[in-house]
């Protein structure tokens, strides 16, 4: 009797859910194969801060590491998007930023960072030489 309420039960409780659980637990459908979609949301951002980070002095420097990077994840998120036959537009959006912000970062290097070096060591070398004009100086003023 114990068993013939259990059956009853069961059946009742798996044609109300329409079999989606059994004897307790998850039935487990099968799914197609998944994309990185963690590796191109990662693309996503770094191509972000690539493009941000390339217009500012020395860090410029990790915009390019970050750019590389995102177009690297960016092309593998695409590659295994494209096959499984999934949409891969988050993919494409990473590859475009980090293309984007490698860009950004080789210009802002040389217009931005290479600048801002040179200026740093034309002011140390002109520093340099005004501290010695000033102790010639006072050589001089010594003398009087």
């Amino acid at each position: 009797m114990d068993n013939q309420y259990n059956n009853q039960y069961n059946n009742q409780f798996n044609n109300q859910f329409n079999g989606q659980f059994n004897n307790g637990g998850f039935n487990m459908v099968p799914q197609g194969p998944q994309g990185k979609k963690g590796m191109c949301i990662t693309a996503f951002v770094l191509g972000i801060v690539g493009c941000v980070f390339g217009w500012i002095p020395y860090l410029s420097i990790a915009g390019l590491i970050c750019g590389g990077v995102g177009t690297l994840l960016g092309i593998l998120g695409y590659k295994s998007y494209k096959e499984i036959g999934q949409a891969y537009g988050m993919a494409v959006a990473g590859l475009v930023l980090g293309i984007c912000g490698l860009g950004f970062s080789i210009i802002g290097f040389f217009t931005c960072t290479m600048p801002f070096i040179s200026a740093c060591c034309t002011a140390c070398s002109a520093a340099s030489r005004a501290s010695s004009s000033i102790s010639d100086l006072g050589k001089y003023l010594s003398y009087y």
